[in-house]
């Protein structure tokens, strides 16, 4: 737990203090004027969602990690902490040029931080964080799942208004169209849901539980404010749901078969539409740097998607019997070979994130599993 709580605050410092070009000289009186105002409704929607996103994991993993039998009020050196935290990150970001300092976030943080230490008073959510803690390598296939849930249903707004159910509905009612590359994402993904829940499924449980599963997450997203459900939605869950049931769910060697579909898939979607350049993009060596240069929860919904294919893919490597070294050379090797053609190839920013992330991945998986291999897939 305490890899994952510093791990956390590594990357919240990466994102607040990008793009490390500290100026001492950067700041005057109207700088300190605007880091001293706090005005928690003066700011957008999406900066005080990414805020308080940003800082509820921490929030939850440092409640978890102090809180193990002891009372409510050991939370309160994480809260005390967690803010201080955001407060310092706000102070120096003073001195980055690129960056507007005021300590409005760190009020949006602090709520972030007591929602994720709130979090831990939850039972269920009590239950799943010692599970984790006891037995963090079998936790791997349930941590992908709820990266594709959370890539699904970003931004995590709900609202009732009937209106944002019609625009939510209008691609799939009046303007169904099928993309083929759509339709295969959707497929791909879905398949490798089911593949890590029969992982994660109670002995006995039935398999009709994830049909509400894949049937919940089609409603919520109806919803959440600023989300669609696509003709290429339901076909490619459709499909993978019949290509499970007919046939895939009973055949233990699927994991191969499933690691090159999602490569398929991978390089497919990083070089369509295929249209090559004039001339070669410059390559970027800076991590995150397209992430962090837009809009924040676009790149959280961005990186949530990275997360579960990346590691769907490691851990799919795993189950075939690959070694770490030959999972980490496979996956990374073939976003850096994909990151490349990008070069040549128009409407994608080549960089080293994306292979760069594969290998964190693999590190952070390696710690979680204890070093051991995953285990063989399961049948119904």
């Amino acid at each position: 737990m305490l890899l994952l709580l510093l791990t956390a605050a590594a990357l919240i410092a990466y994102g607040s203090l990008y793009p490390f070009n500290f100026d001492l000289a950067a700041y005057g009186a109207g700088e300190i004027h605007r880091l001293l105002t706090v005005d928690p409704l003066g700011t957008t929607r999406g900066d005080i969602l990414g805020n308080v996103v940003l800082f509820a994991p921490l929030g939850l993993l440092g409640a978890a990690a102090v809180r193990a039998g002891g009372s409510a009020m050991r939370v309160l050196p994480v809260l005390l902490l967690g803010l201080a935290f955001a407060a310092a990150l706000q102070v120096a970001q003073l001195f980055l040029p690129s960056r507007v300092p005021t300590f409005t976030d760190v009020v949006w943080n602090g709520l972030g931080l007591a929602l994720g230490t709130a979090a831990t008073a939850v039972p269920l959510v009590r239950r799943l964080l010692q599970n984790l803690e006891r037995n963090l390598g079998a936790s791997v296939p349930g941590l992908l799942i709820a990266a594709w849930l959370g890539y699904r249903l970003a931004p995590f707004v709900p609202s009732v208004d009937f209106q944002l159910v019609k625009d939510s509905l209008k691609p799939l009612l009046l303007r169904p169209q099928l993309s083929a590359l759509g339709v295969f994402h959707d497929f791909v993904a879905w398949l490798i849901v089911l593949h890590l829940w029969a992982s994660v499924r109670r002995r006995g449980a039935r398999d009709r539980l994830v049909l509400l599963l894949i049937a919940g997450v089609f409603v919520a997203e109806v919803f959440i404010l600023d989300n669609t459900v696509s003709a290429s939605n339901v076909a490619g869950a459709l499909l993978a749901v019949v290509v499970w049931w007919l046939a895939l769910h009973r055949v233990p060697a699927r994991t191969s078969g499933l690691a090159a579909l999602l490569l398929a898939l991978l390089v497919l979607q990083g070089l369509a539409p295929f249209d090559l350049r004039a001339a070669p993009a410059s390559f970027h060596w800076v991590p995150f740097a397209g992430a962090l240069g837009g809009n924040m929860m676009t790149a959280v919904i961005s990186l949530l998607e990275k997360l579960f294919l990346y590691g769907s893919l490691i851990w799919l490597l795993l189950e075939s019997r690959s070694g770490w070294t030959r999972a980490a050379l496979a996956t990374a090797g073939t976003l850096a070979l994909i990151e490349a053609a990008q070069t040549r190839f128009a409407g994608h920013t080549p960089e080293i994130t994306d292979p760069l992330l594969a290998v964190l991945l693999v590190v952070l998986l390696f710690l979680l599993s204890g070093g051991r291999r995953a285990p063989a897939a399961a049948t119904s």
